[in-house]
């Protein structure tokens, strides 16, 4: 019996998508018969995120597992930072979404079966969180500028293309973006001056964007109680082509229009700019402030 489940009282509580299509539930099912061979798990369908209070006041002190990918990560976790029980509940993940880019950054297993079983003999590990100045919760990413603005167009071509849409609303927002003018200051010093024009701004507490398709943060670790920031300035036509090349390698922090650097307090104004944070995109907004949390919530990840 591992410590989670004594912890738990060998139950927990799995939280799924009520929309959720046959693949999923499939892939539910086939996790639940591992994770019922160590625990009782009770399921609750969640058809919105405003729905997660509710559930969570119902399963007082259970392990609470999502089922999803970042944005159904990123509901949960904001919905326990907004209760004020991240540090008193413990967080599983199977992931079953487009992105998993949290997931992958941290080694969980993207296949139900395995992914539960990792659940089983998976151990706590504290993370940090970054938080808004209006208390918005981020787990893996928030990005301004170029990726939201894709994030935004492919929102509507998703059900169809699934992992696709992003990139596809990517070259959309690279061909017609000509950047926003923004003042970016790191723990007080500024890195874009007001009036420069900036393609995107990144605040990354893990690696991978856009399902693994952008290599965000190269040197973001989850756990340091720092955020890596991407500035980019790469807003000609040739520059915003070497910017994307660079970004899938995760090599833009060399590219000379680009800067990066670590910090806890971040903070972005200038013209009005959509937002994704893990994948949900929230805004239009001029002005908003992000501080890490260091150490804020904890969830289970395959032991070393």
């Amino acid at each position: 019996m591992t410590d989670t489940a004594r912890e738990s009282g060998h139950s927990a509580l799995l939280i799924t998508n009520q929309a959720a299509g046959s693949t999923e539930e499939g892939a539910i099912r086939t996790a639940l018969a591992v994770l019922r061979t160590q625990l009782h798990v009770d399921v609750e369908e969640c058809a919105d995120p405003a729905d997660i209070d509710g559930i969570l006041a119902r399963y007082q002190h259970r392990t609470v597992i999502v089922a999803g990918g970042d944005g159904s990560l990123h509901s949960l976790v904001g919905a326990l930072w907004r209760r004020g029980e991240t540090a008193s509940r413990v967080v599983g993940l199977l992931p079953l979404g487009t992105g998993n880019d949290f997931a992958r950054g941290q080694g969980i297993p993207l296949r139900p079966g395995p992914a539960a079983h990792a659940l089983i003999n998976g151990e706590p590990a504290t993370f940090d969180l970054i938080v808004d100045d209006h208390n918005l919760a981020v787990v893996n990413v928030v990005h301004a500028g170029v990726g939201a603005t894709a994030a935004r167009a492919a929102r509507p071509a998703k059900p169809l293309l699934g992992r696709l849409a992003f990139p596809a609303g990517a070259v959309w927002a690279g061909l017609t973006t000509r950047g926003w003018r923004w003042q970016v200051e790191v723990d007080g010093v500024l890195v874009s001056r007001p009036g420069e024009r900036v393609l995107m701004v990144a605040v990354a507490n893990g690696r991978f964007i856009a399902g693994g398709g952008a290599t965000i943060g190269p040197t973001a670790l989850a756990d340091d109680g720092l955020a890596d920031v991407t500035v980019s300035h790469a807003v000609g036509v040739w520059q915003r082509l070497r910017y994307a090349l660079r970004l899938r390698r995760g090599t833009h922090p060399q590219d000379s229009a680009v800067m990066y650097v670590q910090g806890r307090h971040i903070t972005l104004t200038g013209d009005d700019v959509w937002l994704n944070a893990d994948g949900e995109v929230h805004g239009p907004t001029s002005h908003r402030t992000w501080t890490v949390k260091p150490a804020a919530w904890r969830l289970l990840v395959p032991k070393p």
